[in-house]
């Protein structure tokens, strides 16, 4: 796999003297957080994705929820949910608050229509970029090759 330009995005709140963020400078020259901000979301790095799985990693043996996402995630827009909704009616998806997605990357949803899937109880993931259907084997490479998770 080619080494995707990644961000690191936070899904809770770190102070920005926290010696986690202060770190980050080893893999980021340019980067100096505040110490007087709270930061979440994307921290604005571009890494490669091997440096980004090693810092998730490190992050998430300190507590702190963050995921290795590509640049392009970040920079180009997101596909509306309605949209994604609306192309995918017959299906009857409906977003489901229970299982909002901490990734910006996609969209989770659960079908009402009784039957209609043989995955993962009626969820389904649903891209930010282009609104494309993950597998289940495509998310679980995401959360392994990009995030150390299984």
């Amino acid at each position: 796999m080619k080494n995707i330009p990644c961000d690191i995005f936070l899904v809770g709140p770190l102070r920005g003297d926290s010696v986690l963020l202060r770190q980050l400078r080893i893999f980021q020259s340019g980067f100096s957080p505040d110490p007087n901000k709270e930061y979440s979301g994307y921290l604005g790095l571009n890494i490669g994705r091997l440096k980004g799985v090693a810092i998730v990693t490190h992050f998430r043996s300190n507590g702190v929820t963050a995921f290795n996402i590509p640049v392009k995630y970040r920079d180009l827009p997101r596909v509306p949910l309605s949209q994604i909704l609306d192309q995918s009616q017959s299906e009857q998806l409906v977003e489901d608050r229970r299982t909002l997605s901490q990734n910006p990357m996609f969209y989770i949803l659960r079908s009402e229509k009784p039957g209609s899937l043989d995955e993962g109880g009626g969820l389904i993931t649903m891209d930010a970029l282009d609104g494309h259907r993950w597998s289940g084997e495509e998310l679980d490479e995401y959360m392994y090759d990009f995030n150390n998770l299984i």
